[in-house]
């Protein structure tokens, strides 16, 4: 026989068929939260929309629900309040589940309007932007894990990314400031729905995929590897000259740029003091 104590001051506390003890905490309207800071040492982040999300019960708009998913046995902590309009989310790692997830997720569900800036940083664990969310500013920080933002998500001044070990996945984003990706080791797909600033991308070691709205000669480019491929533009030939190959349109325009090895560079500047990449 085994006891389990519970103990909770406010919230919604369920136990499932799993094991797997569910915790919904509510930060009202009243609160005034323009900020979020998430702080995970051990765990997975989703954030969603409050309206897609299922919740124990209904809310008032406005109201931001935090959820946490742990098996009775993660001896790890979330603590949550809010001070000064900021809603602090601190994840402490125990002695952690050790199947096939990090053991404990935290879901938090934005309301209608979003929220203005939205701060993660993570040890271990992924960290997920489901789809149709509406960010201020965004900053995410992650040590070890993926990022995934989904699709139509909407960023209405900037963003700043970095992955140390994981994969960076972008899908149909919408962008209307600038945006610094970082990624130490591991892949990056970033697609733009709109892009309205400046994208800048660092990659220590793997393979990085742009797809823009928009033409090429939308952008500027400042593109350089130590050693690698850069792949630019259309594809318009079977040529198989994979050294230094160059084609034009019938006007002269460049159509593809393709250069590999060491040292490959492109700099192309279409529009001066527009955006550039």
């Amino acid at each position: 026989t085994k006891t389990y104590t519970i103990e909770t001051e406010e919230g919604d506390v369920f136990v499932s068929d799993e094991n797997e003890k569910m915790t919904w905490d509510y930060f009202g309207p009243e609160e005034q939260i323009y900020r979020i800071e998430v702080r995970a040492e051990a765990a997975d982040v989703i954030v969603q929309d409050a309206a897609e999300a299922e919740l124990p019960a209904s809310v008032e708009d406005g109201t931001i629900p935090v959820g946490v998913w742990k098996s009775r046995e993660d001896a790890s902590s979330v603590e949550s309040h809010v001070e000064d309009g900021v809603l602090y989310i601190n994840c402490t790692a125990g002695d952690y589940y050790s199947g096939d997830d990090w053991g404990t997720e935290i879901r938090i569900c934005l309301p209608e309007e979003g929220i203005s800036q939205l701060s993660v940083s993570s040890d271990l664990g992924n960290v997920d932007l489901t789809d149709s969310l509406r960010i201020g500013t965004l900053e995410a920080d992650l040590e070890a894990g993926n990022l995934d933002i989904g699709d139509q998500v909407f960023i209405n001044e900037s963003a700043a990314v970095s992955c140390g070990s994981g994969d960076i996945d972008v899908r149909d984003l919408t962008c209307l400031g600038d945006m610094q990706v970082s990624l130490d080791l591991g892949n990056a797909y970033l697609g733009f729905q709109d892009l309205g600033g400046s994208l800048d991308v660092t990659m220590g070691s793997g393979n990085g995929e742009i797809e823009l709205p928009g033409d090429e000669a939308d952008y500027n480019y400042d593109l350089s590897t130590g050693t690698g491929n850069i792949d630019f533009g259309d594809w318009g030939s079977d040529d198989d000259d994979w050294e230094h190959h160059t084609e034009f349109y019938p006007d002269g325009s460049e159509n593809h740029v393709f250069q590999s090895g060491i040292g490959a560079t492109m700099q192309l500047t279409n529009i001066p003091g527009g955006s550039t990449i």
